[in-house]
């Protein structure tokens, strides 16, 4: 089970690193058998180097900047590696995140 109010980073077979809220999918028959994960809210983490420095920066782009959803439903199979990322890390992807949601709140409201 995941937990959903830590980010986690998630590295992809196909190389993509994303930073992302996740949940699991389970089966309707079996709802002890996880059948994917959910990813919420993901963005691509980039590294940039600096030319003049040992510093790196990292670089946020929403993985899907298409899609008006949210979510998407990862297979267990695409996914290489699950960990933790740095708190720094965790807390922008946080703002990120909370700008984001009261856009759409404010776009929301706009439409009602």
């Amino acid at each position: 089970m995941f937990d959903n109010t830590n980010p986690s980073i998630l590295i992809f077979k196909n190389g993509e690193k994303i930073i992302s809220y996740l949940q699991e999918a389970y089966s309707e028959e079996d709802s002890s058998k996880g059948i994917c994960i959910i990813i919420n809210y993901p963005y691509l983490l980039h590294f940039i180097e600096q030319d003049d420095s040992t510093e790196v920066k990292i670089k946020f782009e929403k993985w899907c900047p298409f899609s008006v959803s949210g979510s998407f439903k990862i297979p267990y199979d695409s996914v290489l590696s699950i960990g933790e990322p740095d708190a720094n890390i965790s807390a922008t992807y946080s703002e990120k995140i909370q700008d984001y949601l009261k856009t759409q709140q404010v776009e929301n409201d706009q439409v009602n």
